[in-house]
């Protein structure tokens, strides 16, 4: 794993792997802001900041951004969940499970669980695989309401669906900054796999120390 591959702007995996150690503690420290901002910097550039930019061209009569918008939005949805599951690995959570699970939060409270199961199936991976919706679900900004059922069709509004998103990842971010949470020890077992570590390969940890100059 390349120590100068950058996890966000001005934060690279040598830059956690130098404090990962001061981590373990869950304390609240300069360290763990340094790693929230991180992540923090990194879901938005990534991903809220190229969407707000679709969404402010998507008035424009030339533009058809909703198939984009609701694309990086599900990639979003997976990214945070992600974190908030400690995932290591593709494969060792249902990728549908965990989108759906998701979807279970109170800011979806629209969607019940036919809704949930089918906006995976037609929405998330026919957007993802065929660059298309299907089931009759239309995405739309012109609604007032997050899901729209009418005349057989499911209408989702793209702006609302993308706030409600940013409901979750904020809570999330709040979650994160509680000391011994559960859901900081989850954090870090999916920033170690983004850094290349895994449960099992700890002892990294010491070693990239020592590369640094760092004594625990």
């Amino acid at each position: 794993m390349d120590l100068e591959t950058e996890l966000a702007s001005k934060f690279t995996i040598g830059s956690y792997l130098e404090i990962r150690d001061k981590l373990s503690s869950q304390e609240s420290s300069e360290e763990w802001k340094r790693v929230l901002d991180a992540f923090h910097r990194r879901i938005s550039e990534r991903f809220l900041k190229p969407i707000e930019e679709l969404l402010k061209q998507d008035k424009s009569l030339t533009m058809r951004s909703g198939f984009a918008i609701l694309a990086l939005d599900c990639l979003l949805i997976d990214t945070i969940q992600s974190f908030r599951e400690g995932r290591i690995k593709t494969g060792e959570t249902s990728t549908a499970k965990s989108f759906k699970n998701f979807l279970k939060a109170a800011s979806f409270s629209d969607f019940k669980s036919k809704d949930r199961g089918e906006f995976f199936a037609d929405v998330r991976n026919g957007l993802f695989h065929n660059g298309e919706t299907r089931g009759n679900w239309k995405i739309r900004r012109d609604t007032d309401q997050l899901l729209l059922k009418k005349d057989n069709s499911r209408i989702i509004n793209r702006s609302i669906f993308h706030e409600r998103i940013i409901v979750e990842f904020n809570r999330l971010c709040q979650d994160l900054k509680v000391p011994e949470s559960s859901q900081r020890r989850l954090f870090l077992d999916r920033m170690d796999a983004l850094s290349g570590l895994s449960k099992q390969k700890q002892h990294w940890i010491e070693r990239m120390l020592s590369k640094f100059g760092v004594s625990k």
